[in-house]
């Protein structure tokens, strides 16, 4: 039986949405990381056994980045999924710069809910109860670890092309929160990984991967 480990996006948690993830494959054994777990080994992912052990590991946004920084460790015949994947969170048009992400992380600690309102209304089309159990999940992670992972998006990203297999990439066209533009980067940034397009989709993981 094959085993998945899905690392939840920034300020989330794939738990609540787990009877739709496990249909991407019923056979096999699905383990789900909140984002609060994931930092718990952060930035060394692969240090946590149902990261260093899954068969497929699957990463969306900030934890797909946490991936890709961590390349070198991956074992040889894992599969990755990344799910909207965040290669250079402060470049391209309109997008925020390193000193305003640091100082987004700074607000976080003193009151998380505005900006977590703000990166909500990003995600695009979904039904109303995917928007209050993400809202529900952000509103319990402590904000200083919320605040860390905007921290490490000012400063980290992919620079340089990397030769990448056994990878699929998913992008939400109407996704605002990770924007298409950044499917042209994937392109030639990960190169061998398999590229696609999600024409309905915002930054929902089930329409994304479903």
């Amino acid at each position: 039986m094959a085993k998945w480990t899905w690392l939840s996006g920034l300020a989330s948690d794939f738990n609540d949405w787990e009877d739709e993830l496990v249909l991407v494959d019923t056979d096999a054994e699905h383990a789900f990381l909140s984002y609060t777990e994931e930092m718990e080994n952060f930035p060394d992912i692969y240090s946590n056994p149902k990261v260093k052990n899954a068969d497929v590991l699957v990463g969306m946004d900030f934890s797909a980045l946490l991936m890709l920084k961590s390349l070198e460790k991956r074992p040889k015949k894992q599969r990755w999924i990344l799910l909207a994947p965040i290669l250079d969170f402060c470049s391209g048009e309109d997008s925020w710069t390193p000193v305003l992400v640091s100082q987004v992380a700074k607000n976080v600690r003193k009151k998380a809910q505005p900006i977590l309102q703000d990166i909500l209304e990003l995600f695009g089309p979904a039904d109303e109860s995917y928007y209050d159990a993400w809202m529900k999940a952000a509103l319990k992670i402590d904000p200083e670890l919320i605040a860390q992972g905007f921290e490490f998006l000012a400063k980290e990203k992919v620079e340089l092309p990397i030769s990448i297999s056994q990878c699929e990439v998913y992008f939400g066209k109407e996704d605002e929160w990770i924007p298409i533009s950044t499917a042209e980067s994937a392109k030639e940034l990960l190169q061998g990984a398999e590229i696609k397009i999600r024409p309905k989709s915002g930054h929902w993981p089930m329409t994304l991967i479903g």
